[in-house]
């Protein structure tokens, strides 16, 4: 298990070269939606009962991922904490 929250969602996505939005690229299948179907308004998208059940996901069973940007937008946007988490794992 990761040593950071996962703020995929929450603090980032990934939209592909299409339109399509997801959480990250390690849930990019399916896409949550399509930026042009939801004038485009990421926001809406997030809002659809799928995405939100996906971000409840990510929140009650972490995320195990070793996608780099995440990682990292994760513990940029985590705060403090997150590079005091990860710095205390390795001692």
């Amino acid at each position: 298990k990761n040593s950071f929250k996962c703020l995929a969602g929450k603090k980032m996505l990934n939209i592909s070269e299409q339109g399509d939005v997801c959480l990250c690229e390690m849930l990019a299948d399916p896409a949550l939606g399509n930026l042009r179907e939801f004038n485009y308004v990421p926001g809406k998208i997030l809002n659809l009962p799928a995405s939100i059940e996906r971000l409840e996901r990510i929140k009650n069973k972490g995320c195990n991922c070793h996608w780099d940007c995440a990682i990292y937008g994760s513990t940029l946007f985590g705060g403090v904490g997150g590079y005091r988490k990860i710095i205390s794992n390795m001692f």
